[in-house]
C-alpha cells in the first residue's frame, strides 16, 4: 500500500506486522498528509463511482478521465495492471493479460 508521508508509515524491522498493519491503514485510510482510497472513492466529483478513476488518483494523485494510462509522474500501467490483477493475472503471464485499458 502507498501511503502520503511515507516517513510516519517506515517499515520497522524489529515490528513488522505493526508496521505493515499501519501501512495498509494509512494506504486505505489516508494520512493527515493526504487521502487513501476510502477518501478518494467517497469524492463523488472523483470516482463517479468508477474504481478506475480512484487507483488512478491513489496512484498519481491526479486523473485524466480520457487516458487512464496518463501516470502524470506516477506508473503508467498501474491501473491496468490493477485491473487485470484483479482479473486473475498474477503479473508472470498466467490468467488475462489485457484488461482493455
Amino acid at each position: 500500500m502507498q501511503s502520503h508521508n511515507s516517513k510516519l508509515t517506515a517499515f520497522n524491522p524489529n515490528k513488522p506486522q505493526a508496521s505493515i498493519t499501519q501501512m495498509v491503514r494509512d494506504g486505505t485510510q489516508g494520512t493527515p498528509s493526504g487521502p487513501g482510497l476510502v477518501q478518494l472513492f467517497n469524492d463523488d466529483k472523483l470516482s463517479n463511482g468508477n474504481l478506475w478513476n480512484v487507483l488512478r488518483a491513489y496512484n498519481s494523485g491526479s486523473v485524466d478521465y480520457d487516458n487512464l494510462s496518463d501516470a502524470m509522474g506516477a506508473t503508467a500501467a498501474y491501473v491496468s495492471n490493477m485491473a487485470n490483477f484483479l482479473q486473475g493475472w498474477n503479473g508472470w503471464g498466467s490468467g488475462p493479460a489485457n484488461c482493455g485499458f
